[in-house]
């Protein structure tokens, strides 16, 4: 099980001396923070690297891209996406310095006037549009996915490097302007956040009432649950047989490794925390004792037990549908 120590662990602060010595150890999640800098290194001194465009997961929702202007230098560009604030920005300065710090270590330091850094506003290229001045603010077309237009803010310029909060905050009720323009122009991504609730808005539609809705986050908890324990985890059919007596920290533990099934739970929002807790337990001591849940089992967790109530449905719904200017 993972200490403590292992789950607070900032890895992209971390030089690659101590990452090496984590990887050592089995850790997997060093090893996959020195592939990242291995990736975006090549990408900063390899010419023939021109095209690929890095996209890394600082944190939970919380990217970094990395980008090379006109004269091949890299640069790094934060995504805003709709959970970024002036806050999480804050809590992930030292990760965002780290990175900018390996790239000054790999291309050396920027060299006077522009160098290759282009001030146009406007179209840079077919798939992207600078908006604004430093800050800049661009905004690009996905290479991936639905092609979807998405929005980031260099981190490169030297004003943001030296006080990146300072010299955003300004500029964020703009910033805000622009994400919500895009998010009603462009309607719910396909996942995510918005893409649940889009998927939840859709069952009303059809006809379902917020009880059958609220059942229906449950059951996907559910369904889950059940394919994790299909994985045929040892530890985690050991750990099963005494779940009664888990500790405070095996307990985390296993939330942890179960997040995936809470993901409705925290999107509709407003669910007690210790409340999902005791239903998750009580799943899960449904579902180790045979295979496939009975309609009665069901019908108890999914509606007698259910952490989210009709009142939960309705509110983000509302608010899913007020963002996007449906209701």
């Amino acid at each position: 099980m993972p200490s403590r120590d292992k789950r607070e662990r900032r890895y992209h602060t971390l030089s690659n001396d101590s990452l090496e010595k984590l990887r050592a150890d089995g850790d997997d999640e060093a090893e996959g923070v020195l592939q990242y800098r291995e990736i975006v290194k090549d990408f900063a001194t390899n010419p023939h690297t021109q095209y690929a465009e890095p996209r890394i997961c600082i944190a939970p929702c919380f990217w970094l891209r990395f980008e090379k202007d006109s004269s091949r230098r890299v640069r790094i560009w934060l995504e805003v996406d709709e959970s970024l604030t002036i806050a999480k920005i804050e809590k992930h300065l030292e990760e965002i310095r780290q990175w900018q710090r390996f790239l000054c270590e790999w291309q050396g330091p920027e060299g006077g006037g522009n160098d290759g850094h282009s001030d146009h506003l406007g179209y840079l290229n077919a798939n992207e549009l600078r908006i604004s001045p430093p800050p800049w603010l661009n905004l690009k077309k996905d290479s991936y996915c639905d092609r979807r237009i998405r929005m980031y803010i260099e981190l490169d310029e030297p004003l943001i490097v030296k006080n990146i909060v300072k010299n955003i905050k300004p500029h964020w009720d703009w910033i805000l302007k622009w994400r919500r323009f895009l998010r009603e122009e462009q309607g719910p991504e396909r996942g995510g956040r918005d893409g649940y609730l889009n998927h939840l808005d859709t069952l009303k539609a059809k006809g379902l009432s917020y009880s059958e809705i609220a059942e229906r986050v449950a059951c996907g908890a559910i369904d889950w649950l059940e394919w994790y324990r299909r994985q045929g985890l040892v530890e985690f059919e050991m750990a099963l047989t005494r779940i009664d007596s888990w500790s405070e920290e095996e307990t985390r533990h296993w939330e942890s490794e179960c997040s995936a099934a809470f993901s409705g739970f925290r999107i509709v929002g407003g669910c007690d925390s210790a409340e999902i807790r005791a239903w998750w337990k009580e799943a899960l001591k449904a579902i180790r004792k045979k295979e496939g849940l009975s309609m009665k089992e069901m019908k108890w967790l999914c509606a007698d037990r259910n952490p989210v109530s009709n009142r939960r449905i309705i509110d983000a719904l509302r608010a899913f549908r007020s963002r996007y200017g449906s209701d």
